[in-house]
C-alpha cells in the first residue's frame, strides 16, 4: 500500500514508540526476575554513577570541566576554518 510521506513518518514514529515499549518491558520483566540483594546492588551501581564515581568510589567526571581555547588549530581540526578571521583582532 502506498501512502505519503507524513503517513509514513506517523507509522514509523509509532512503531519506533511500540518497539522501546515492548524492548523496556522485556528488561523490566527480566529485572523484576532478579532477587532482591541483586536489585539492590544493580540500584547502588546506577545512584554511584549518578554521582559520578566508579566502583571504588573515585570520582569519574571531574567537578568542572575545561573549556578549549578557540584558537586556530583547534577551530582547523573541528573543521570550522571559516571561523577563524571571525575570531582574529579581538585580543588587541
Amino acid at each position: 500500500m502506498r501512502v505519503n510521506s507524513r503517513m509514513k513518518q506517523h507509522v514509523n514514529e509509532k512503531l519506533y514508540q511500540a518497539k522501546t515499549s515492548f524492548l523496556d518491558r522485556i528488561h523490566q520483566e527480566i529485572f523484576e526476575a532478579k532477587p532482591q540483594w541483586e536489585k539492590d546492588a544493580v540500584k547502588a551501581d546506577l545512584e554511584r554513577l549518578a554521582r559520578g564515581e566508579d566502583e571504588d568510589g573515585n570520582k569519574i567526571v571531574a567537578e568542572s570541566l575545561e573549556k578549549p581555547e578557540l584558537t586556530s588549530d583547534y577551530l582547523r581540526s573541528i573543521g570550522r576554518e571559516d571561523l577563524i578571521e571571525w575570531g582574529s583582532g579581538r585580543d588587541e
